[in-house]
Formats: C-alpha cells, sequence, structure tokens
C-alpha cells in the first residue's frame, strides 16, 4: 500500500503567498518550516513513511530537522521534494 502524500490546501497556499508578501522566495526552498513532510525510511527489514512537521528550511538534497508526530521525537532527514524527506539513519545524523 502506497501511502498518500499529502496535498496542498488553501491554508498552505495562503502560507506560501504570506511568505511572497513578507519577502522570502517561496521557491527558494523546497521545504519550509511548518511545513508537512512525510519521511521516508527504506532498510532491509522494512519500509517505513512517517507523517512530521519540518522544524526548518530546506533546498532538496539538504538536510534539517523534522518533529514526528508518532511520539514528537525531533530527527535529521534530507529534503527529496516539497513534502517528502528520507531519513538519515541515526548514526549518519550525529556527524
Amino acid at each position: 500500500m502506497v501511502p498518500s502524500v499529502p496535498s496542498v490546501d488553501a491554508e498552505d497556499s495562503e502560507r506560501v503567498g504570506d511568505r511572497a508578501r513578507a519577502g522570502q522566495d517561496p521557491k527558494r526552498y523546497a521545504i519550509q518550516p511548518g511545513d508537512r513532510v512525510v519521511v521516508e525510511e527504506h532498510s532491509r527489514a522494512a519500509e517505513a513513511y512517517l507523517e512530521a512537521v519540518a522544524l526548518g528550511p530546506a533546498k532538496a538534497g539538504s538536510s534539517f530537522n523534522v518533529r514526528l508526530k508518532i511520539g514528537g521525537k525531533v530527527v535529521r532527514a534530507v529534503a527529496i521534494a516539497p513534502g517528502s524527506a528520507a531519513l538519515i539513519p541515526a548514526m549518519e545524523g550525529k556527524r
């Protein structure tokens, strides 16, 4: 079963408009603080798709912190695209 990726609703599009009016380029970052993100983890044992909230901005390919909705733990992830990121394994995230 493939999880659904969060869609952009009216509230999200209003936030993008607010950033543009505030002088920030909303296209500069793939992910903005407060954005809902699906964090993927792929391992030999399992594949997981976790809902999280971005704690900082990130361009595609850069790392950033997210707070998982389940448990509230803060973990490092790499931005893939708007609304999508990959979990950084704990050993790599501590560098």
